[in-house]
């Protein structure tokens, strides 16, 4: 192939888009296509500024879908005429409630103590292992993709490896499905995936080296208030060491 002219070549870089960045704090609500609320505010398709949904607040979908950053490990893609809500936006542990319709996360990497658990009706599913899960509110199921979840409904608990789900509705019943079946929600969500993959990766490194750096500077003013404290503690011995030989000294001399 005959090369482009230099002057061609710097138009190209020039009408390039820049690679946005992904907010991956917990709650960020990024993809928005259709009828999205959050409470009783419908969300444009580009808000002006960052929305983040905050604990306790409500997400819900009419004839629309949305895209949810779940912090440093996951994120979640809801479909139409769904809702969740936000129990416990935290980094390493997350907690929601799917309320109603359909969602599905994926983690991309687990992590020490990073637990992401999702309540759905009276069960709990808690996925700690990288992978794909979906959650139907409606039917009351849970399925795994890929990745391991234990599911808690009452005082039965199942652990659910890839290609098995479990029905929630009719009891606690587990069996096998086909992993090759999806619908739109899951090709759409499978397509995001493939689009943030890397921006959500690099994100999530530069977050968790922030946190890093962070806990590295609080560890080293521990250090220094500790090395601070010694000091004065064995300046005060010293002065204390002190006034006692000078007690001492002026008892000799009025002998």
């Amino acid at each position: 192939m005959k090369p482009l002219p230099a002057a061609v070549l710097l138009c190209l870089c020039a009408a390039a888009p820049a690679q946005q960045s992904v907010d991956i704090r917990p709650g960020s609500i990024k993809q928005i296509e259709g009828e999205v609320y959050l409470g009783d505010v419908r969300l444009p398709p580009r808000p002006a500024r960052p929305v983040v949904a905050a604990e306790g607040e409500v997400l819900r979908t009419g004839e629309g879908k949305v895209e949810v950053q779940l912090g440093l490990w996951a994120t979640l893609w809801m479909g139409a005429r769904s809702s969740l809500r936000l129990e416990d936006p935290d980094y390493d542990r997350m907690r929601l409630t799917v309320l109603g319709g359909s969602a599905i996360v994926e983690i991309i990497e687990g992590g020490p103590g990073a637990t992401l658990t999702v309540h759905l009706g009276a069960a709990a599913v808690e996925c700690r292992e990288a992978g794909v899960y979906r959650l139907d509110a409606g039917a009351g199921r849970v399925r795994v993709y890929d990745g391991k979840a234990r599911v808690l409904l009452g005082e039965k608990s199942e652990t659910l490896k890839k290609g098995r789900s479990a029905d929630l509705a009719g009891g606690f019943k587990t069996a096998k499905f086909d992993r090759r079946r999806g619908d739109a929600l899951q090709h759409w969500a499978a397509w995001r995936s493939d689009l943030l993959y890397d921006r959500i990766r690099d994100e999530r490194l530069a977050e968790r080296m922030r946190r890093q750096a962070e806990s590295a500077r609080q560890q080293a003013r521990i250090e220094a208030e500790a090395r601070s404290r010694m000091y004065l503690e064995q300046s005060l011995r010293q002065a204390e060491q002190q006034m006692r030989l000078i007690e001492q000294q002026l008892r000799d001399q009025t002998r």
